[in-house]
């Protein structure tokens, strides 16, 4: 990337800097780098200076602290995702995730023939489970969830063809069934098909990202395929909150000033009156990549234009991604999903393939 001369910095040592109506810049303890890039980023979203302009031009008052040992807070992810979900058309168009459950559960016959089936599973009667199970999914015939307990019960007799079929149709049903896409990898591992095996694992992994026996199964597949896969988080040294004051609180790690850029555009889209609204009006696309976008691609703008390096792994695997046009797989793998794994249902079939190359061809470079 290439990027315009004009910079501007400014840099003290003191520790706060206020924007707001009434802003006073005697007390700073920052150094911001204020850049023209010259790519198409600038023609839809904000740089730098921009996002600076539009901070001091605020009604609304920005308190920027750097500290020494801040209380960054710690990322909480949510739980797994739960198996038997389905994105269900409704009559205006909209889709809506719903479970099987719920949908055939006015179905007289499908509910207790799953609850024999699962009986007899745990009894390890497969044969006689299996039974069961095809009289459920005749009640609910598109359950890929009960195409994949078929599966299951095949693949627990070692009939791994058989479960090769089950797990397919349970895709084809429902391309959003993490744990059939999970079970195949594990059938094309060993069956020796290791590049298949990779694909259907990666696109586990992005459906149901928190899943902590199905990452155990990921890191498993990369090892044995000899590829390094390093399990780091996204997580930006930053506080963006507001105060009692009602003024609008930035606190970021001294050691780590590059997220800077990043803390600033994330308090614009959480607090900035109509900033959300305008940038959605804006660019087109799913609100959150749009929003991630524009705040971590500033911290790559910055540092791209001060030569300053980085030793923290999401900014590097950032860097990696926007070089080979895999910018919006690294927002929405390593950024979104993490807190937001139910996000998964907003994607595409293509744009998960793209995901699982991105983890390939950049994840395990960092």
């Amino acid at each position: 990337m290439r990027y315009a001369a004009a910079c501007v910095k400014t840099s003290a040592c003191v520790n706060k800097y206020q924007f707001g109506d009434k802003m006073k810049c005697s007390r700073l303890c920052l150094s911001i780098l204020l850049i023209v890039p010259l790519f198409t980023f600038a023609q839809k979203y904000h740089e730098p200076a921009e996002i600076l302009k539009i901070l001091s031009d605020s009604r609304l008052t920005y308190d920027i602290g750097m500290l020494q040992s801040p209380e960054i807070k710690t990322v909480e992810y949510p739980p797994q995702v739960n198996h038997g979900l389905f994105l269900k058309k409704m009559p205006n168009g909209t889709r809506v995730v719903t479970t099987y459950d719920s949908e055939f559960d006015s179905v007289e016959t499908y509910k207790p023939n799953l609850m024999t089936a699962e009986s007899a599973y745990a009894n390890k009667e497969f044969s006689q489970a299996r039974l069961s199970y095809i009289k459920a999914l005749l009640a609910a015939p598109n359950s890929s969830q009960v195409m994949t307990f078929i599966g299951q019960s095949f693949e627990a007799e070692h009939a791994f063809d058989s479960a090769k079929v089950w797990y397919l149709r349970a895709i084809d049903a429902n391309f959003y069934d993490y744990m059939a896409h999970w079970f195949l990898a594990d059938i094309h591992w060993r069956q020796q098909s290791k590049d298949s095996a990779i694909t259907e694992i990666c696109l586990a992994r992005i459906m149901n990202r928190n899943n902590p026996r199905l990452s155990a199964s990921f890191v498993r597949i990369f090892k044995d395929a000899e590829i390094n896969y390093s399990d780091w988080e996204f997580h930006p040294a930053i506080n963006v909150e507001q105060l009692p004051t009602n003024h609008i609180s930035v606190t970021f790690d001294e050691k780590h000033s590059e997220w800077l850029p990043y803390a600033l555009c994330k308090a614009l889209w959480k607090f900035e009156p109509d900033y959300r609204k305008s940038m959605l009006s804006r660019v087109k696309g799913l609100p959150a990549v749009i929003e991630e976008t524009e705040c971590v691609m500033n911290v790559i703008i910055g540092l791209e234009n001060s030569k300053t390096s980085t030793d923290d792994k999401s900014l590097k695997a950032a860097k990696e991604a926007l070089e080979g046009n895999m910018f919006s797989e690294f927002i929405v793998y390593d950024v979104i999903l993490p807190g937001e794994p139910y996000y998964a249902f907003n994607l595409s079939r293509e744009f998960m393939k793209n995901v699982a190359q991105y983890i390939t061809k950049v994840r395990t470079k960092t």
